[in-house]
């Protein structure tokens, strides 16, 4: 799937995490790498889990990492209690 070179989302609003970003960028990632198949997507600096998210939703798996207990349980309860 071809996408734009250039991407512009809206700011996520209304976190616990200072730097969220949105769903639509690993989204979009996610998409042009997998290109439908299962694959392992590695987010090094996990935050919120906004990228397992996606990943999840794509039908990937995921390996996540993060410093802060905060973050883990704000990731683990986005996975946990996703639509």
């Amino acid at each position: 799937m071809f996408k734009k070179e250039i991407w512009a989302f809206p700011f996520e609003k209304g976190t616990e995490h200072p730097a969220p970003f949105p769903i639509l960028l690993p989204d979009n990632i996610i998409d042009c790498v997998s290109q439908g198949e299962k694959i392992t997507v590695l987010d090094p600096f996990m935050g919120s889990g906004t990228v397992a998210l996606s990943a999840i939703n794509h039908g990937c798996n995921y390996i996540g990492f993060e410093k802060f207990q905060e973050y883990i349980d704000l990731a683990n309860n986005k996975i946990k209690n996703r639509d």
